[in-house]
């Protein structure tokens, strides 16, 4: 009798577990979960969930794949997208494992929820993996500029960088900077004295160049380039990056 009892209640136990994994995996479903970044240079979340933050990068560099992830990790927490378990929310577990894979993906592993993942790839999409595997999208979207851009370049020479860039068209643009940084994701700092002006027009495009001759050989230099619109709004191009050699094909 008592066996019988113990069986009873081990099935309402496991049936108990079964509807919370069902009641999951539908409610993100119905979700419709995904990270797509919009506007001005922002990241935003999902549309039930409504997660968004602006951002200084103007592609999926590092620095975006882990801001994608904070926000991608909110909206995993928000119980609206029903993704929690006994444990808690995924992306707060103490034994959390961070790691970069060698295709661009950033990855965490939660051992307390048994061993379910969470990650966030360059190459714009995101996974969750714990009662079972959802993923979405994520881009860094800006908004259309007034320049349209032809080309950005930099070329390494001996104890130099030569940047060159050509427009298209041109409207409303009162001119350009350039910005300099020893890695992609790091600090960028503004390397011409005055704004450079510009050339061009509504139908007609131009050609520009700038010298960085503050360089050291066998280093590598990452450049962004900046237009500023006659409202003083700014818009990023690049990153593009060079090595200055003493002589070229020389490592």
């Amino acid at each position: 009798m008592k066996s019988r009892k113990y069986n009873v209640s081990a099935i309402v136990f496991y049936s108990v577990i079964l509807l919370i994994v069902l009641y999951h995996q539908l409610s993100f479903a119905q979700q419709g979960c995904s990270i797509i970044a919009t506007g001005s240079c922002g990241i935003q979340g999902c549309t039930d969930i409504n997660v968004s933050s602006s951002t200084n990068e103007t592609s999926r560099t590092h620095n975006a794949i882990l801001q994608a992830a904070g926000l991608i990790c909110s909206a995993i927490n928000d119980s609206s997208c029903g993704y929690t378990d006994f444990f808690g929310p995924v992306c707060l577990d103490s034994y959390m494992h961070n790691s970069w894979s060698s295709s661009g993906c950033y990855s965490q592993i939660t051992f307390g929820h048994l061993g379910a993942s969470f990650e966030v790839c360059s190459n714009g999409t995101w996974s969750c993996a714990n009662y079972n595997v959802f993923q979405g999208t994520w881009d860094v979207v800006c908004p259309p500029t007034l320049i349209n851009l032809a080309s950005f370049t930099a070329t390494p020479k001996a104890g130099k960088v030569i940047l060159q860039w050509n427009t298209e068209s041109e409207i409303d643009n009162a001119g350009f900077n350039i910005y300099r940084s020893e890695s992609e994701d790091g600090q960028y700092t503004k390397i011409n004295t005055d704004l450079i002006p510009a050339k061009g027009a509504s139908t007609q495009g131009a050609s520009y160049e700038f010298i960085d001759n503050n360089v050291q050989n066998r280093k590598t230099y990452y450049y962004k380039l900046e237009d500023i619109d006659l409202n003083g709004t700014p818009t990023i191009h690049g990153p593009v990056s060079a090595t200055p050699r003493l002589i070229c094909g020389i490592r």
